[in-house]
């Protein structure tokens, strides 16, 4: 296997690696949308819920059993928006995680794929001076046999 081959092999795991990463960086976009679309619906549900209390009591009053219920239930709701933001959180960080695996998987691909454009360079003028070499060979070789 010549040079050239092993880099197209190590450049197509590396475009692999790349496409991967940038497969699991959507996803985890994906994931991070939709913990943020729960965490507005959370927030929005407990200000909903406390606004329909307040009028509630506010209209026909609360026995205590009631006032602790609904206190409790809200607090329910808040610990399950903290919980939220906490997962916002942990998708942000392995996010920025995935974010510079990607990077450095696109470094990698592209630097394997300007060394194989100078080797493919490269082998191309190799080619054509061997061509230009073999072309004057020829032409010497006629001439040196007309002359005689």
């Amino acid at each position: 296997m010549s040079r050239s081959d092993q880099l197209k092999s190590i450049k197509n795991l590396a475009q692999a690696k790349e496409e991967d990463a940038a497969k699991a960086l959507a996803k985890l976009l994906q994931r991070k949308q939709q913990a943020e679309n729960k965490l507005v619906e959370l927030v929005g549900f407990r200000q909903e819920y406390e606004n329909k209390l307040k009028l509630s009591y506010a209209a026909e009053g609360a026995y205590i059993h009631q006032l602790r219920e609904n206190r409790a239930f809200v607090a329910r709701l808040s610990e399950a928006i903290q919980y939220q933001q906490q997962q916002i959180k942990g998708i942000s960080d392995e996010l920025d995680n995935q974010i510079t695996s990607w990077r450095n998987s696109h470094a990698s691909h592209k630097a394997l794929s300007k060394l194989l454009e100078r080797y493919r360079r490269e082998a191309v003028l190799v080619s054509d001076r061997r061509n230009q070499a073999e072309s004057e060979d020829t032409v010497y070789g006629r001439m040196v046999r007309d002359q005689r």
